[in-house]
């Protein structure tokens, strides 16, 4: 059976948007990621594998942490964006308020 390239970019298109409704909701670690320079620079600069931290970015029933970043990483990335010049507090790591806008 041959699949059409219709059907590829359908199902494509159907990851990618599943993919970016994950990113886009888990928040606080999307925009720190995103501030920091990505989950290769995060990784690199608290030692652990890139996809650790892309996980952080997935739902819990993906295996990821829904959108919280490990206590553990906290001070290390606050000293990256230091660094970086990106300011970024202890605030900027509690998850939203449902409801808030």
């Amino acid at each position: 059976m041959r699949i059409s390239s219709v059907t590829k970019f359908a199902t494509w298109r159907l990851v990618r948007c599943s993919c970016i409704r994950y990113t886009v909701s888990m928040e606080p670690a999307s925009s720190i990621i995103s501030a920091l320079g990505g989950p290769t620079v995060v990784a690199e600069a608290i030692g652990i594998h890139r996809t650790r931290v892309s996980m952080w970015q997935a739902p819990r029933d993906r295996g990821g942490t829904n959108g919280h970043v490990p206590y553990r990483h906290v001070a290390r990335l606050m000293e990256l964006a230091r660094e970086r010049g990106v300011e970024l507090g202890p605030a900027d790591f509690m998850p939203p308020i449902d409801g808030a806008a």
